[in-house]
């Protein structure tokens, strides 16, 4: 998969390196290197940056609000139900599935990957939605 901005690429590139030096610029590229393939680090890396973002903004504070929202609908949102999980997880599926459907009409390339770039951001924010649910789920009010 190729680099979505100038950054990633960038990026891409430090951990190319140090996968292939162990020179690590940083802890963050140090673990990219280890947990990734030499042939995917490529892929990002050879990224050709001409007429990529200098860094693609993410809508993690957009995705955060529905959530609020959602949690907030229930009786007392400081005391969160099994109700309030399974509602917030169905608007983060319905949030994935209307945004996949969104971006596939673009024909512009960089939108197509821009949109794939956030649609695993919130595939990513799910993930770790229902995690946070997971770890806490026996100390919520299951009335």
């Amino acid at each position: 998969m190729p680099s979505v901005s100038k950054s990633q690429q960038r990026f891409f590139n430090m951990v190319k390196k140090c996968k292939e030096t162990g020179d690590c610029a940083s802890d963050k590229v140090g673990k990219a290197a280890q947990t990734m393939s030499k042939k995917d680090i490529t892929d990002f890396a050879k990224t050709n940056t001409k007429g990529l973002p200098e860094k693609v903004e993410k809508n993690e504070e957009e995705i955060k609000e529905i959530i609020r929202r959602v949690v907030s609908e229930g009786k007392t949102p400081d005391a969160p139900n099994h109700a309030h999980y399974a509602t917030v997880m169905s608007h983060i599926g319905e949030l994935e599935h209307d945004f996949h459907s969104a971006w596939q009409v673009f024909q512009n390339p960089q939108a197509r990957k821009e949109g794939e770039a956030l649609e695993e951001d919130i595939d990513a924010l799910g993930k770790r939605i229902d995690k946070y649910f997971e770890k806490y789920m026996d100390e919520i009010d299951l009335n």
